[in-house]
């Protein structure tokens, strides 16, 4: 509610065709078209050309460029800007630049966007009793199939340690006869010390 009286509060400040921040970006995109030049062809088809060599088709019939902006977003580029700027400079009945931009753009579409209000609530108390006699119930419980996990799912990036206590996956064994490295009692073949002779 505080939202929607916000934002109406904005809207009635509003003035003219569009909305606030589209007339900011049609002002830039206003700029850029200046230094653009549009040749007509005679068929709704412009030809838009700037001093960095770079030219576009432009089709007002079909309200597309070349450079595909205006189709994609629906709000017109720095060269569809340019040709509607001959067509208006050589014809009498052409539509002002704002109206060939998309309605979803629009002052009057942002109007009708926050129109509709939502009511105040009474209190719970005082809300109406349903007479429909249905009450809500939990999903039933389905045993999965196989031994139910004991361990919880760990993180991907959840270090697994469990009580404080370190993993021995990347310690080494330590022999208890010879006192080596990385073999143990059992597999001990006197890698340590030196071998004791005995006599026959």
């Amino acid at each position: 509610m505080k939202r929607l009286c916000v934002v109406q509060k904005e809207i009635d400040k509003c003035e003219g065709l569009l909305t606030p921040t589209t007339t900011t970006l049609f002002e830039k995109i206003n700029t850029d078209a200046t230094k653009y030049v549009a040749k007509y062809n005679g068929a709704g088809k412009y030809q838009v050309a700037s001093t960095w060599q770079d030219q576009y088709v432009v089709n007002l019939n079909d309200q597309s460029c070349s450079c595909r902006f205006w189709e994609i977003t629906g709000f017109l580029c720095r060269h569809a800007v340019c040709a509607i700027w001959d067509k208006i400079e050589n014809s009498e009945n052409a539509p002002h630049v704002d109206e060939w931009v998309h309605p979803c753009y629009r002052l009057s579409t942002w109007k009708a966007m926050y129109f509709n209000k939502i009511d105040p609530l009474n209190e719970r108390t005082m809300w109406p009793k349903s007479d429909f006699p249905f009450t809500l119930l939990p999903p039933k419980h389905k045993t999965q199939v196989g031994r139910p996990k004991k361990k919880r799912r760990r993180d991907v990036d959840e270090p697994n340690s469990q009580a404080g206590r370190l993993s021995r996956k990347y310690l080494a064994v330590t022999c208890s006869k010879c006192h080596k490295k990385r073999h143990n009692s059992r597999t001990c073949k006197g890698q340590g010390g030196s071998s004791e002779v005995r006599g026959g």
